[in-house]
């Protein structure tokens, strides 16, 4: 979870529907557990960004701008050995 931490964008609350994610990051982080109302996932728009394919339909605007504000495009590609 360290390496988690340290990887990511500075957050002040973190928004999951996983229950174990939940339990290991609430020691750290404020946590607010959601309930998933779309069929999307968040491997599908990390694959979608990594192949240079049309990603932000698969999310909303906000998420999409917030992934754009971050690096989050670069990064992802990175982590998938798409670029340098």
């Amino acid at each position: 979870m360290r390496n988690l931490f340290a990887a990511c964008w500075p957050f002040d609350i973190l928004f999951t529907d996983k229950v174990s994610i939940i339990r290991i990051a609430e020691k750290r982080v404020r946590v607010r557990r959601i309930r998933r109302t779309g069929e999307e996932s968040a491997t599908a728009i990390r694959n979608a960004i990594a192949a240079d394919a049309p990603w932000q339909q698969l999310t909303g605007r906000s998420v999409a701008a917030l992934i754009t504000a971050c690096g989050g495009e670069r990064r992802i590609k990175r982590a998938y050995g798409k670029t340098a």
